[in-house]
């Protein structure tokens, strides 16, 4: 084979394996349960799945059902043991009553004030009824010192406060 034609097929072969290989690589974890008798389906955590990607943090928490008015689930996001970091609480709200905490969706970080609401454009919280879950999305420069390898636990929360079921830690490297 001639310098050419082996330079035109190394060539070749690099492209197809920039073409096949994944854009955005992922490490992921998850942790389940089987329902739990007494606790009402809208708050009963079913599964925590988390893909912690090079720019996203991805958490599905999955419920046995999701009523949007009526389901209050959190993800929280806390750096892994020997890390330095905040903690943040990210997930859909619908308590009534909590000065600290809006109706929907809710980014806040925890620190030795209390609850402080956190902007960052690009993270999402939201509801999906047909998955019964809450999906959250969060870029990674919105977790500043906290970005890269995470523990996050999961919980619901009944109108009036109190935790209604709890499941966790997950813990992920970033992708």
């Amino acid at each position: 084979m001639t310098r050419t034609r082996l330079g035109l097929a190394v060539a070749g072969v690099l492209a197809l394996v920039t073409l096949v290989t994944p854009a955005s690589h992922a490490e992921t974890g998850s942790v389940g349960e089987a329902p739990e008798a007494g606790v009402p389906a809208h708050l009963d955590l079913a599964e925590l799945t988390v893909a912690n990607r090079q720019r996203r943090l991805e958490v599905d928490l999955v419920l046995d059902a999701v009523a949007p008015r009526r389901t209050s689930a959190y993800a929280i996001v806390a750096p892994v043991a020997g890390r330095r970091g905040p903690t943040f609480v990210v997930g859909w709200s619908q308590l009534r009553g909590e000065p600290d905490i809006d109706r929907g969706p809710i980014f806040v970080r925890i620190d030795g004030e209390g609850l402080t609401p956190v902007r960052c454009q690009g993270a999402r919280v939201r509801p999906v009824p047909a998955q019964t879950a809450i999906r959250i999305s969060v870029p990674q420069r919105c977790l500043g010192a906290t970005a890269g390898t995470v523990r996050v636990d999961a919980l619901t929360e009944r109108s009036g406060g109190g935790d209604v079921d709890e499941l966790g830690p997950v813990r992920v490297r970033r992708g």
